[in-house]
């Protein structure tokens, strides 16, 4: 899925879909005069990868997961492939919800947050959820 989080997180630019999701800082003007951004590559780590080495580090882990949408493919994708990577490392997780959608090309049925939350909140996971508005 090529999921990913930031140790150590700056904005530097914005995030342009149209060029494969990388990130671009920097306008610059291109020969046509028309202003553009210059790509800029980012170090990143899967979120399985990022979570233990917090939970190696440290006796309580708490996440604010805000990935625009993607929470629901991420969460999803970890319980399904890396569940021990998130249940039992991760405490507390505050998860901002978008509404359903989904990278705007698909949409999530109704109550997937709730079942994501019932999910995560299990004894078997033992995270606890809370909604960050």
């Amino acid at each position: 899925l090529g999921s990913t989080m930031e140790a150590d997180k700056h904005l530097h630019g914005r995030l342009n879909p149209k060029r494969g999701g990388a990130w671009y800082t920097k306008e610059v003007s291109v020969s046509s005069g028309e202003k553009g951004w210059r790509a800029e590559r980012v170090r990143s780590v899967g979120a399985a990868r990022f979570i233990s080495a917090l939970a190696a580090s440290s006796d309580l882990v708490a996440l604010k997961l805000d990935v625009e949408g993607y929470e629901f493919r991420l969460l999803k994708h970890m319980l399904l492939t890396t569940p021990r990577q998130l249940c039992g490392k991760v405490d507390v997780m505050a998860i901002e919800w978008h509404g359903g959608h989904l990278l705007k090309t698909r949409t999530v049925p109704n109550n997937t947050q709730d079942v994501l939350s019932w999910l995560l909140n299990d004894p078997l996971c033992n995270v606890s959820v809370v909604k960050w508005v």
